[in-house]
């Protein structure tokens, strides 16, 4: 049978809106089928369950103009006889003036308005195939509550459950419409809005896990069968700890009196709410003093037993569940767990050291990234879940030094190509359902394509990005001025979370900013060398041109003779490292003028503003490209705040030590790339790894080593030991056929080549188990990332 796109009705929606879809299916009475392979889309999000089994959540997120449909096989979850389809439902708005208010569903889930559930049956022809057959009702017992803190993730739940168990009965149900749509082929044929794509990732993964301890709690007793239970009437509090932030269902299971409540608060950690509204965290696990504040989401119960699990996913380190019974029945608490969930990367990067501080720093730096992928990179998982350009470039660098898959990576290249506004600039996030312009952003794209290059290759995809980058680049060069220097961009002038800048921002309204001048000199540069790989040297050439120009613009209007460094701005006084971060990258001096650069930069570096978290990626580019890589041990102490963050008991990086807003931002995990690509000194030296390098620079360790991913290429395994006379000896396996060019001058001692010497293990951590037995013993710490 044709798949049909269905719904309730015709309507536009005006609110979201939960609809429930099911079908009854009859298989043969022998063996259930050995493949039943599903087609699945809607707009806006669909949960799959056949037979009361959890199946599979998407579509995963698009820009505006695709969707894209899952392909599945759920024989495992038939069997002979009859089984039933059901499917969940939530219908977004869209709304352009709600869209910016938050009122129309998470900001990262672009719809068309209108409801829609489709499934067609591959091989097979069962009945699952979506039709009028479908049996389809709305779910009055779930409210959709503005989320005015957290806007960006959507709205929050307000289930009733008694709602639920009251529409049980099938009056309630009426045949799902079949939603006519345009005539797609023949005279007249139109694009229809629901224009759908295979999936471009796999998905994610779903696994069981359970909280670590319990923190605090109040009101919950122990009965004579070791049940715990609230008393008829009464009210109790639990908090719970996961042991470190996951992203993850939370899972309630109880059974109670109708009209008992649940209230779950989903925190980062213990802290104090401040009277401007903002939350100062200490300690994040010391809950004296402090109190757990955040995301909430409310469900009212039905009589009996049953389960709360949310529809969407929350991000949690602590969960705080307030439980008031019903007057006439005790509340009693069965399990309390979670699914964990995730993009499935697979991790081969490892790295060991004689300094277990940098072995935690790695493990929180992957953990910090891995809570950062889901179906797309994401600045942050508790806060906007979006997929903000500059976090991704640097996010995929990172992913790249530990797994070589880099599906995720080319996806969020076509997210922010399909984005493009007509002027060729391109929204600073994406998929979004506003357009948010951080012009400075765009540039991140260029050096995403670049690392997507030498780390996978892949030719005629990035010559299927080339008319992207083209008009970008124009949008560009028609805003360059008299002067020669890229003017006025617009919009949010944002660089870096800086405490000196108003709102991120180095300039004042009206003034050149420099810095956004040495980030287009190094997009130039870096898009020449894309369009070389990709066979166009005289576009090549021209952009090499073009940034000859603005470097040299640069240098005549911003460079302070007195001091020797690069100003934020022409006529000011030279006021950040940035500045002087960004003209060695872009070669904006001479290759000879960079390390004096940067040692005047070092010698003057508490009077110029500090680098965050994200920026010291490009510093430590810099001070490499400079030959002093080792000054981020010896002067700037780089891990030093990461240790601090520690003693903190943080168990992922934050977003900055500005706003410290955010206790997990991916671009803060910038120790993959220093410890895999400068510590180990593996990185690409051809696109697609078709050199491999292996240029160390120096460290303060004595005894280390790991396995870095090569692309498609497989691993490269490498260990380094100093002797106490402090010579170096170097073990490097490398696979098979490999090109590779070494490179040991900068670390001491004179390196002794050994082939094929095995890995050494990482030992195991121990992990506190939680105190109640309701709270199932999950996976070790260290095996999660």
């Amino acid at each position: 049978m044709k798949a049909e796109w269905i719904w309730t009705d015709h309507r536009l929606a005006a609110h979201p809106r939960m609809i429930y879809f099911k079908k009854k299916v009859r298989l043969p009475e022998q063996e259930p089928p050995l493949a039943c392979r599903l087609r699945i889309c809607a707009d806006s999000r669909y949960l799959l369950m056949i037979n009361g089994s959890r199946v599979m959540t998407g579509p995963c997120r698009a820009p505006r103009g695709v969707r894209y449909m899952d392909e599945l096989d759920v024989a495992a979850y038939l069997r002979p006889g009859e089984n039933e389809i059901f499917v969940k439902v939530i219908q977004y708005p869209d709304h352009k003036e709600k869209n910016i208010r938050f009122l129309t569903g998470p900001s990262s889930i672009v719809t068309e308005g209108i409801g829609g559930l489709w499934i067609e049956e591959r091989e097979t022809s069962y009945g699952f195939s979506t039709s009028a057959q479908y049996l389809c009702a709305e779910e009055s017992g779930y409210a959709f509550r503005e989320n005015h803190r957290y806007g960006y993730i959507g709205f929050l739940e307000d289930f009733d459950g008694r709602l639920v168990t009251e529409q049980t009965a099938e009056t309630i149900w009426k045949p799902a419409v079949v939603i006519a749509g345009y005539p797609t082929e023949g005279i007249g044929a139109l694009r229809d809005y629901w224009t759908t794509e295979p999936r471009p990732i796999p998905y994610p993964f779903e696994t069981e896990d359970s909280f670590r301890r319990v923190m605090r709690s109040g009101g919950l007793l122990v009965g004579s069968a070791g049940e715990r239970f609230v008393p008829a009437g009464c009210t109790a509090f639990l908090e719970l700890d996961a042991g470190r932030l996951v992203s993850a269902y939370p899972r309630f299971a109880f059974r109670c009196g109708s009209g008992s409540r649940l209230r779950v608060v989903y925190a980062e950690g213990y802290g104090v709410l401040q009277q401007n509204g903002s939350f100062l965290r200490g300690v994040r696990d010391n809950p004296e003093g402090q109190t757990l504040f955040g995301l909430t989401d409310l469900y009212t119960a039905h009589e009996g037993r049953q389960t709360y699990l949310p529809f969407f996913y929350r991000s949690f380190r602590f969960v705080r569940v307030e439980i008031t019974a019903s007057e006439d029945q005790p509340f009693f608490l069965e399990r309390a767990d979670y699914l964990k969930t995730g993009y499935p990367l697979e991790v081969t990067g490892t790295f060991y050291a004689n300094d277990e501080r940098l072995e935690e720093i790695w493990k929180i730096s992957k953990r910090t990234l891995l809570c950062c992928m889901y179906e797309t990179y994401m600045d942050c998982p508790y806060y906007e879940q979006m997929q903000y350009i500059m976090d991704t470039f640097l996010e995929i660098r990172y992913t790249l030094c530990i797994s070589g898959d880099g599906r995720l990576a080319r996806k969020a290249i076509d997210d922010f190509a399909r984005a493009q506004l007509w002027d060729g600039l391109l929204p600073c996030n994406s998929p979004s359902k506003f357009q948010q312009m951080i012009p400075g952003f765009p540039f991140y794209w260029i050096l995403m394509l670049d690392t997507y290059m030498m780390y996978l290759g892949d030719r005629p995809f990035l010559r299927s990005h080339l008319g992207t980058l083209e008009k970008l680049l124009h949008y560009y060069e028609s805003r360059v001025n008299e002067d020669g220097l890229l003017g006025d961009t617009g919009y949010w002038q944002f660089f870096d979370w800086v405490k000196e800048w108003e709102n991120g921002s180095p300039v004042r309204t009206g003034e050149i900013n420099i810095l956004y001048n040495l980030l287009y000199v190094y997009a130039l540069r870096t898009a020449a060398g894309i369009y070389r790989f990709c066979m166009r040297p005289d576009t090549a050439l021209e952009y090499e041109a073009r940034a000859e120009s603005v470097a040299a613009a640069v240098r005549r209007s911003a460079y302070d003779t007195e001091t020797g460094l690069f100003c934020d701005a022409p006529g000011r006084r030279p006021s950040s490292q940035h500045a002087q971060i960004f003209a060695v990258l872009a070669s904006a001096v001479p290759e000879e003028e960079k390390r004096p650069l940067m040692e005047r930069m070092l010698a003057n570096r508490d009077q110029l503003c500090v680098p965050s978290y994200c920026m010291s990626y490009f510093l430590c580019r810099a001070l490499e490209a400079a030959g002093l890589y080792d000054e981020i041990h010896s002067t700037l102490k780089i891990w030093d705040a990461f240790i601090d963050l520690m003693k903190l008991h943080l168990t992922t990086w934050p977003e900055d030590f500005v706003t410290m807003r955010s206790d997990c931002h991916g671009w803060s995990a910038f120790a993959l790339y220093e410890f895999a690509a400068c510590y180990l000194g593996v990185r690409p030296l051809a696109p697609g790894y078709a050199k491999i390098g292996i240029v160390p620079q120096p460290c303060p360790l004595t005894s280390y080593g790991g396995t870095v991913p090569v692309g498609g290429r497989g691993l490269v395994s490498i260990a380094f030991k100093k002797d106490a006379s402090g010579c170096t000896a170097v073990s490097v396996s490398l696979p098979e056929g490999a090109e590779c060019v070494r490179d040991f001058s900068r670390i001491s001692g004179v390196p002794a080549d050994i082939r094929d010497e095995k890995e050494r293990a990482c030992g195991a951590v121990p992990r506190t188990k939680g105190k109640q037995e309701i709270f199932q013993q999950g996976s070790d710490l260290p095996d999660e990332g």
